[in-house]
């Protein structure tokens, strides 16, 4: 009998153990979706939510509504509506950036113009909707459209109102989509293709090629253009009205290409799923990226910020049209195994949103630096900012290994490049700073750039046991302090004589010296020589001290100095809040706002961002929470929509990123993240390597608004240093900041 009741219980544990294992590989087999918190219309009452566009991650084509603006007959319309002229592509391609293609204007059967109204058509949209990949509205409430698209494809969805000999308008109007010179060919009973002109780049042609999901039933061109045949049209300035029998749904796909028609083509013949398969295809896509990193946290608008920032980072820079249907670079020797990126900006990377690309993908930050290589090698010469602009990503790239046999061509070109350099540039060689009565503009500023450039430089010579080249850029580097007045503690202009400027003011915004800020918004930007820096201020007490300044001081009397002696001294402040109680908070007048300010730290100026990080640098941890948890706080509550600051501002969104996990790429380009206050309480990242870190975060106080980083532990081990560094990381294991 003891022996049955034995069994038995073991009979139950045994069921119970499997039920639990079960609903664990469940759980694991159905993973959180992680694209349901992101929020595609974030930031969005300043501009219309209808302007909207969706795409697959880092997709070279977006599609959205076609907005236009309100006239004021127009009555009053409901929060969910607005007017739109049609669905347009848009292409995301070097050097024209953002140009709308064609307009698409789905027409119901019964809908009866004339040849004016056919210029002026316009809907009334509602009901619209967005996730990652997929975009739905009605159109004057008798069609439903649906958008999604590839990489390289875009593709719509018309449902109208019933079975009929329903219509498509192709608008090609050049003073809407921006193309000339387009040549249209009617090439099957369901498919179109053609080519067509950039009108600010003539001589590119942009290559389309768009199937039917039915066969077109008649064709009618419109603005009294003729045919020269039934299958061809050419014009500059025209639209297609195309009719399709008996039908109540429309599927289109539209593939763009800058090789020629046949690779646009080849690229929707690539493609042969229908819209839904396309659309679920495209959603796993951003899930999949979105999954590299999954976050805990109770607070569920950080959440929805994350991933929305998320979101964001992955959109650009975009795949290029240049890339054939495999997505690979054709060359002159034939196929070539790298992705070619486009709409590349330097100065929308290289602070922290580079980093953040090769954090979760060293493949693609591979073929992004290759990508801007090969433009800077085809087009250097005529745009040698863009070279210059490009040197911190090439020297991340170099030092973070991501593939060493480009890096030995990369770092021959950088250190003697075939080209004469910027006028600012050959400037600071001469001065060791660009004169402020130059002519130039934001002559501080581009000097302390152009610092941060040297000592990237001198470290590419160094990875070349260049020794001679590594001494000369990294003195070069160190030229910061030309600038820096030491009665002020400021970065200030000088004068081509050598002088300070002997009219200035610290809290304008001065264009001549100054980045979208003034001197204090500038003034910590020096990454790569930190105790240089602190050195400048005698010691970190000081230092402190002048960044408390910063974000506690809102309006600083204003104080315009003129001498004689074209050597101006701005008089020390008496920063009598600087000394801040870290238990106290801060004064009312210092509160961040919805102008996205604190004191004179300004999110408006990227020069600005990495600031709260010095505070770790200096040993003053509390600081850092202190100030970063006031405006995170500030950040979350702020209604969604009217988080415009993330529209404006693209690495902010990475920024946002790296804030939440606890860690900042201060210097991008050294490799080493600086710790900073995590506002997630677990995290798990998915590295290029697969392996995984694991961030968890213990919180020894109560008090949360009393808390900073006391200790942190990898794999166990106590850390010595405020950093850790992406060689360490990539080994993967578990990251532990411990709150107290």
């Amino acid at each position: 009998m003891v022996f049955k009741k034995y069994i038995l219980v073991l009979l139950f544990l045994w069921t119970q153990i499997n039920f639990l294992c079960s609903q664990n590989s469940k759980s694991q087999n159905n993973p959180i979706n992680l694209s349901s918190f992101v929020n595609l219309f974030m930031g969005s009452q300043n501009s219309s939510k209808y302007t909207t566009k969706i795409c697959a991650p880092f997709g070279a084509i977006e599609v959205g509504l076609k907005s236009s603006l309100l006239d004021y007959e127009t009555p009053p319309l409901p929060e969910d509506s607005n007017l739109v002229f049609g669905i347009e592509n848009t292409i995301k391609e070097t050097p024209f950036n953002q140009l709308t293609h064609v307009i698409f204007q789905p027409l119901n059967a019964n809908h009866v113009y004339d040849q004016n109204s056919y210029n002026n058509i316009k809907y009334r949209s509602s009901n619209l909707s967005a996730n990652p990949g997929f975009l739905q509205a009605d159109l004057n409430n008798d069609m439903h459209i649906q958008l999604t698209s590839t990489e390289q494809i875009a593709c719509h969805k018309y449902d109208y109102l019933k079975a009929d000999n329903n219509q498509l308008i192709i608008n090609f109007d050049p003073n809407q989509t921006g193309l000339i010179n387009t040549t249209l060919y009617k090439l099957t009973a369901n498919t179109i293709q053609g080519f067509s002109f950039d009108k600010n780049y003539p001589d590119i042609k942009i290559y389309f090629h768009v199937v039917f999901s039915k066969n077109i039933l008649k064709q009618d061109v419109l603005n009294n253009l003729k045919d020269i045949n039934k299958n061809v049209i050419i014009g500059n300035n025209f639209k297609v009205k195309f009719t399709f029998k008996s039908i109540a749904t429309l599927e289109v796909k539209i593939a763009y290409s800058s090789i020629s028609l046949e690779d646009a083509q080849q690229k929707t013949e690539n493609c042969s799923q229908n819209f839904a398969l396309i659309q679920k295809n495209t959603a796993q896509a951003w899930e999949n990226e979105l999954q590299k990193i999954k976050i805990n946290t109770t607070n569920n608008n950080l959440k929805s910020i994350f991933y929305t920032c998320f979101y964001r980072s992955l959109i650009s820079p975009n795949i290029s049209i240049s890339n054939n249907f495999n997505n690979k670079m054709v060359t002159s020797n034939g196929l070539d195994s790298f992705t070619k990126y486009s709409s590349i900006y330097p100065n929308d990377l290289f602070l922290n949103k580079f980093s953040f690309i090769g954090f979760l993908n060293d493949k693609r930050a591979d073929y992004v630096a290759q990508s801007l290589f090969e433009n800077i090698q085809n087009n250097g010469s005529e745009n040698p900012d863009l070279f210059l602009q490009s040197i911190p990503i090439f020297c991340e790239t170099i030092l973070k290994n991501h593939n060493p046999e480009f890096n030995e061509n990369l770092i021959e070109y950088v250190l003697k490049p075939p080209f004469l350099l910027s006028k600012n540039f050959q400037l600071y060689r001469k001065f060791g700073y660009i004169p402020v009565d130059s002519h130039s503009l934001q002559t501080v500023s581009t000097t302390l750039f152009y610092n941060y450039i040297d000592w990237c430089m001198a470290q590419m010579a160094l990875s070349k046991n260049n020794k001679d080249s590594y001494l000369f850029f990294l003195k070069k580097s160190l030229q910061y302090n030309k600038l820096f007045d030491l009665n002020s503690k400021i970065f200030k202009p000088k004068t081509s004589s050598g002088n300070f400027l002997d009219s200035f003011n610290q809290i304008d915004y001065d264009s001549h010296a100054y980045k979208t800020g003034n001197a204090w918004n500038n003034n910590f930007f020096v990454l790569h020589d930190l105790n240089g820096y602190i050195s400048l201020y005698q010691n970190k007490n000081n230092l402190n001290n002048k960044l408390d300044s910063l974000f506690t001081f809102n309006n600083i009397k204003k104080v315009t100095i003129v001498n004689k002696n074209a050597k101006a001294k701005l008089p020390k402040l008496k920063d009598t809040n600087s000394k801040i109680s870290i238990n106290n908070t801060i004064p009312l007048k210092s509160k961040f706002s919805e102008s996205y300010k604190l004191g004179q730290f300004d999110f408006n100026n990227s020069y600005d961002w990495h600031t709260f990080y010095l505070f770790t640098i200096i040993g003053t941890m509390d600081k850092t929470a202190y100030f970063l948890k006031n405006v995170m706080d500030s950040l979350i509550s702020i209604p969604y929509k009217n988080l415009s600051i993330f529209n404006e501002q693209k690495q902010l969104n990475t920024w946002f990123i790296w804030t939440c996990l606890g860690l900042y790429p201060l210097n991008p380009s050294d490799g080493n993240y600086i710790f900073g206050y995590p506002f997630i309480d677990q995290a798990l990242i998915t590295l290029p390597n697969k392996r995984q870190l694991k961030i968890e975060v213990n919180r020894l106080n109560t008090n949360p608004n009393n808390s900073k980083i006391s200790s942190v532990y990898f794999n166990g081990e106590k850390l010595r240093f405020n950093f850790i560094n992406y060689k360490d990381i990539l080994k993967g294991g578990t990251l532990k900041f411990e709150l107290n």
